[in-house]
């Protein structure tokens, strides 16, 4: 477990790379000049090899959610090397509740190996977006995670802490709240972030911050930044078996 978690930290410095060299860039839910959660572009790539825009399924507000779901034909692993590519000319889209998702992934097919991690989703459906029915993160995962909690007593009211205080350990996701959001923040009503250790965490957009930076940011985004708060839930991949 303590490897899975390594890789799943590892995985983050990759992100923080495709961040800084361009290949990876925030998206917004709703964002008109983007089709998908997830999409690859650029002017020597026509289209992915491996995945494909899909609508999932509603959200709350009544809006569809667009995830890459396998093409006909491709792997799980392929999808997962082709998303985390480094290439100049695949930029990849990304929220940031699928960011951690694919993290977990990625760190599901380096414990794994390729064969094992493809055999996970051999009569499940593979893809990668958030889910309207839980913010925090998509329900392709969700199956992985160990530890079960009451969602709406984790969030609490817009003024009022929940009642759920967890642990917290390298490789858990970690969700803040900013319940008054600006108008056009709506992305940073909730942050999901990868806790990477002494402090730090992998979060969209920002790549690799402390804790003290990420709720600044979030206070920027507020109009009423003293409630802006880690709303205390740890969510812990439940490592299947290599």
């Amino acid at each position: 477990v303590r490897f899975f978690r390594k890789v799943q930290i590892n995985g983050a410095k990759i992100l923080q790379k495709k961040i800084k060299d361009g290949t990876l860039k925030f998206v917004e839910n709703g964002d008109k000049t983007v089709k998908t959660v997830f999409e690859l572009t650029g002017t020597l790539f026509d289209s992915p090899v491996n995945v494909q825009a899909k609508p999932l399924k509603l959200d709350a507000d009544n809006a569809p959610f667009i995830g890459e779901v396998l093409k006909s034909g491709s792997k799980p692993s392929d999808a997962i090397k082709e998303l985390t590519a480094s290439d100049p000319n695949k930029i990849l889209y990304s929220d940031c509740s699928s960011s951690i998702a694919l993290l977990t992934q990625m760190g599901l097919k380096s414990y794994l190996t390729s064969e094992k991690y493809n055999a996970l989703f051999k009569d499940k459906p593979w893809y990668i977006a958030q889910d309207g029915t839980d913010p925090t993160l998509g329900p392709c995962i969700t199956r992985f995670y160990s530890n079960k909690f009451d969602y709406n007593a984790a969030l609490g009211t817009k003024d009022t802490p929940g009642t759920v205080h967890m642990d917290l350990i390298p490789g858990d996701m970690r969700t803040f709240y900013n319940p008054y959001f600006k108008e056009g923040s709506e992305a940073y009503r909730l942050e999901n972030t990868l806790y990477l250790g002494d402090n730090m965490y992998f979060a969209m957009p920002l790549g690799q911050v402390s804790s003290d930076t990420l709720i600044k940011y979030l206070k920027a985004q507020s109009t009423k930044p003293e409630t802006v708060r880690d709303i205390g839930i740890s969510r812990r991949v439940n490592v299947p078996s290599p």
